[in-house]
């Protein structure tokens, strides 16, 4: 159900587009463990803050916003990646192109 939830929140907006010409996007995130309700807020261009249920613990809230920031982008998870922030609020993930 929360998937679903998440989706639907996602689906609202259109998709962030990447520049396929570039190895891939940087984008910001201001993280909200352990939120009543998922919820992705859009900041400014590749900017989000998104809450997630998951607690701020072995990592499980950056793997649920890594899997929130692929349906955004509509790219498969694989291609997600923490850079920067795995234990700070405020993180940078970058997202690759397809090739």
């Amino acid at each position: 159900a929360r998937a679903r939830n998440i989706r639907n929140t996602i689906s609202r907006h259109v998709r962030a587009p990447l520049d396929m010409r570039s190895p891939g996007q940087v984008v910001r995130v201001k993280a909200v463990p352990d939120a009543r309700r998922e919820k992705l807020e859009v900041l400014a261009p590749h900017s989000y803050r998104i809450a997630v249920r998951e607690p701020a613990q072995e990592g499980s809230a950056n793997a649920r916003i890594r899997h929130v920031l692929a349906l955004r982008y509509g790219v498969p998870l694989t291609q997600v990646r923490l850079q920067t922030g795995a234990t700070s609020p405020n993180k940078r993930y970058h997202i690759a192109t397809a090739s």
